[in-house]
């Protein structure tokens, strides 16, 4: 309803949460993707820094399998820009 109302373009990042599992996030940054041409933009990798190390996570969203461009803002962020 934004769009035809106001000069917006509403889209979704999809976040992970780094205390799951890096199997888990890395099935949300598959939805992700799936759905880039949908509205969806990127894959935030999200939660408490603390003891949940996006190194852990970045394995499995890097894989040849999974060709998703990631940004290292920080050696505790992740970003995926789809």
């Amino acid at each position: 309803m934004a769009e035809h109302n106001l000069p917006i373009t509403p889209r979704i990042i999809v976040c992970g949460m780094r205390q799951l599992h890096p199997t888990e996030t890395e099935k949300l940054a598959e939805i992700a993707w799936r759905y880039r041409d949908k509205g969806v933009v990127a894959f935030d990798l999200a939660g408490p820094e603390s003891g949940h190390a996006s190194k852990n996570h970045k394995v499995h969203l890097t894989s040849p399998l999974h060709p998703f461009p990631t940004t290292t803002l920080s050696p505790n962020t992740l970003l995926c820009i789809l």
